[in-house]
């Protein structure tokens, strides 16, 4: 993607003006943005009733406009978690972390798994999944990052970090930086 510059968009609803979906793109004409195909059927369904596209951030790297989509994903909530009003199909950021397979789809995945032996690095991956996202602030308390784990903050910094710590109130810092659960964050905020 080179020098490309990112953007975060948001759909909002024409008969209830409610965001009913948060994305990212890197094109400069905004393409992504206003997409009607590769979308999900949940999506169609709401946007034939109408909405609007707003260009929230612009001119972001592609890092910053993935950690920007995960957190407010987070922050409105995804309807399919019962969270909130976002019909997205994940948590944002790469790829198709978070996405919840439909019945069937988790039926075929099921018969797949039949007798298979579950190795400890599947299981220790499997733990890490389901960990809690954090968010990264300065010491003053304004956003830095959200990360989906304190073990994905962990790996970045290729260091040992008391993050879990910082959450739980048992430390005030780690590394120069605040540390909260997201939950706990988003409550403040």
């Amino acid at each position: 993607m080179g020098n490309t510059r990112a953007y975060l968009y948001y759909h909002t609803r024409l008969d209830t003006n409610q965001v009913f979906y948060i994305g990212i793109g890197w094109s400069s004409n905004y393409k992504r943005a206003h997409q009607r195909q590769k979308r999900s059927e949940y999506w169609k369904r709401i946007a034939k009733r109408g909405y609007t596209i707003k260009i929230v951030l612009d001119g972001l790297s592609i890092d910053e406009v993935k950690s920007w989509e995960k957190y407010l994903i987070g922050l409105y909530g995804r309807t399919q978690l019962n969270q909130g009003s976002l019909c997205n199909m994940t948590d944002g950021g790469d790829g198709a972390f978070g996405r919840i397979a439909s019945i069937q789809e988790r039926e075929a995945m099921s018969l797949r798994n039949i007798n298979k032996k579950v190795s400890e690095n599947s299981k220790r991956l499997n733990k890490i999944a389901h960990s809690k996202p954090v968010v990264q602030l300065t010491k003053k308390g304004d956003f830095v990052m959200y990360w989906k784990s304190a073990v994905d903050a962990t790996r970045y910094y290729n260091k040992i970090i008391k993050i879990s710590e910082c959450c739980y109130n048992k430390r005030s810092s780690s590394q120069g930086y605040k540390w909260k659960f997201s939950n706990e964050y988003l409550k403040t905020i």
